[in-house]
């Protein structure tokens, strides 16, 4: 029985980088991450962190983190 293929990902970092976005406006934030894809559509996406800084009252900060390798 084969088994699966599993991709090798690097962690050599000179090759692993990431792009941190951050933004009020979640219209906003996923406009700069697709503008910023589509300038490099052979980057491979490795792994997507994404989380809110502020508080509940208060205005609040999406964060996502693109962690890729360019292709």
């Amino acid at each position: 029985m084969s088994q699966p293929h599993v991709p090798h990902i690097s962690t050599d970092p000179e090759t692993l980088q990431v792009r941190f976005f951050q933004e009020h406006d979640i219209a906003t934030l996923e406009a700069a991450i697709n503008a910023w894809l589509a300038r490099a559509p052979r980057r491979e996406i490795v792994e997507i962190r994404q989380s809110v800084l502020g508080q509940a009252s208060g205005p609040r900060e999406l964060i996502v983190s693109v962690w890729y390798i360019d292709g």
